[in-house]
């Protein structure tokens, strides 16, 4: 039977620095997280006003021409989808808790 040759790994990891450790960020007051939410709100309506598709990108040109009354209109569908995430949650919750609809 043969021998196996036994094999030895060499490895040199004398250069290794741990990562460097983040500071935690100072929690924001209700005053700053609304002046934040003022300034972020401007920018986009700044944006918006450059560009017309702005957060629209994966929206199709049909659909964006659609009349507002339209089903299919993009802001009726975010809406449907923000109510169907709701009642997915609910639902799960729900079978978690065993209670029975």
């Amino acid at each position: 039977m043969a021998r196996r040759k036994k094999i030895t790994v060499e490895t040199d990891n004398s250069d290794w620095k741990a990562p460097k450790v983040r500071k935690k960020r100072k929690p924001m007051t209700e005053d700053q997280r609304a002046a934040a939410a003022a300034r972020l709100e401007k920018a986009r309506e700044k944006r918006k006003e450059k560009n017309s598709d702005y957060g629209q990108s994966g929206v199709s040109q049909y659909l964006k021409d659609l009349p507002e009354e339209h089903p299919r209109h993009p802001k009726k569908v975010k809406v449907w989808i923000k109510t169907q995430k709701y009642l997915a949650s609910s639902a799960r919750s729900a079978v978690k808790q065993k209670i029975k609809a």
